[in-house]
């Protein structure tokens, strides 16, 4: 939309072969900076949700934020906290609550749960370091649109936006 009314305003304005490359350069790097700080915020949300020990953790939650990170890890260690809640439940319905089974079960979700809590934090931690890696590098291309004249940085700025909300 607003590329659009530049390009009426201000008529043919063309970015060099350089400045294009530049913007396209850019524009893959301001994308996967959106998608490393959507990650980190789905895996600092279920770092906090973890931690939350009264909380019912969901493994399902846990199992979705591991696909989206493709960590195998994530993965296992939710499928195994799932496999483990039901077996508590089950307990639960046989057996006391202070039945050596059923805490023995409660210890194993626990351990299950220190383990999650390890691997997302080293998962926070990377995702962290790519993020500021790919801030650098968006910032780098940005300080060389800078220098083209107004209109080709206005025309950049404007077609790097909407390509990065494209994709």
């Amino acid at each position: 939309e607003g590329l659009s009314r530049f390009k009426k305003k201000k008529g043919f304005v063309v970015l060099n072969s350089e400045a294009q490359a530049t913007l396209e350069k850019m524009t893959k790097f301001e994308s996967a900076l959106r998608e490393q700080q959507s990650a980190l915020k789905e895996a600092e949300n279920l770092q906090q949700r973890l931690q939350t020990s009264e909380a019912i953790l969901d493994s399902h939650a846990v199992h979705a934020v591991g696909n989206g990170l493709g960590s195998q890890v994530l993965i296992s260690l939710a499928e195994r906290l799932s496999t483990l809640q039901v077996t508590l439940k089950g307990l639960r319905t046989k057996y006391a609550s202070q039945h050596p089974a059923v805490l023995q079960a409660e210890q194993q979700i626990q351990s299950a749960k220190e383990k999650l809590v390890e691997e997302i934090s080293t998962l926070i931690a990377n995702l962290r370091s790519r993020t500021a890696t790919f801030q650098g590098t968006v910032r780098e291309y940005g300080a060389r649109l800078e220098k083209l004249p107004q209109a080709e940085l206005d025309l950049a700025n404007l077609t790097r936006q909407a390509r990065v909300d494209e994709e």
